[in-house]
């Protein structure tokens, strides 16, 4: 198996509590945005994507059906941390899946903030196919096949910016810890058609029903327009 995962270079602090709020917004929260005489009874006000969940009292974010929980939301900087719920229950996890971003959510993986990481699980040797000698196998005593070696390695074309300090916990069981550090993810307030509406004050409803499409802009007024609340900042 040669599943990617995804893991900043270095760790911050987390607050224990995470504020979620515009562009985010809660997913069992839904509005009743009515525009003229049609009132759309599923919609929310954030962004595509963007819903977060509260479960066994961890905030979560879900993408392309796996979940993950959110260590910290920047609004300043326009970024969200957030962990595989697979590496929070061991120290030595196993990786399952790819990280993958649904094309309807308007997060994406930061270019500057993460480093790309490869495993390897339950690989077999032979005289033919020796072992790589530049990578140390994964130390888990809870890995259940010993006759057998996994691996962790970031890619080659990347370089974290605190490499010894990351590169050294990675072939060993300290790259749990890596993991729970989390990747992040950032928006660009900037794109699409929320934009104008959020330049003017307001903020952007979209239809959670169908394919998600635009339904207006909310003003500070109660009012529902179609672009934006005509004032702009």
């Amino acid at each position: 198996m040669r599943p990617h995962s995804t893991t900043p270079a270095r760790a911050r602090s987390r607050p224990s509590t995470v504020d979620v709020r515009y562009p985010f917004f809660l997913a069992n929260a839904t509005y009743a945005v009515v525009e003229g005489d049609t009132a759309y009874a599923r919609s929310y006000c954030g962004y595509p994507g963007m819903a977060i969940a509260c479960e066994g009292g961890r905030a979560m974010l879900k993408l392309k059906g796996d979940n993950y929980t959110v260590l910290d939301i920047d609004y300043s900087n326009h970024t969200i941390t957030v962990a595989d719920v697979l590496a929070s229950g061991s120290d030595c996890p196993r990786v399952t899946h790819n990280v993958t971003l649904p094309p309807e959510t308007w997060l994406n993986l930061s270019t500057t903030a993460n480093v790309n990481l490869v495993f390897f699980f339950d690989c077999v040797f032979t005289t033919a196919t020796p072992p790589p000698s530049a990578l140390v196998p994964i130390n888990c005593s809870s890995f259940p096949q010993r006759d057998r070696m996994s691996y962790v390695a970031a890619e080659p074309n990347l370089s974290p910016r605190d490499g010894s300090n990351y590169l050294s916990r990675l072939n060993s069981d300290g790259y749990g810890q890596v993991l729970k550090q989390g990747f992040q993810l950032t928006w660009d307030p900037s794109a699409g058609s929320c934009y104008l509406c959020e330049n003017s004050g307001g903020q952007c409803s979209y239809n959670a029903a169908g394919d998600g499409e635009f339904l207006g802009c909310l003003c500070s007024d109660g009012s529902v327009r179609s672009l934006d609340c005509g004032n702009r900042k």
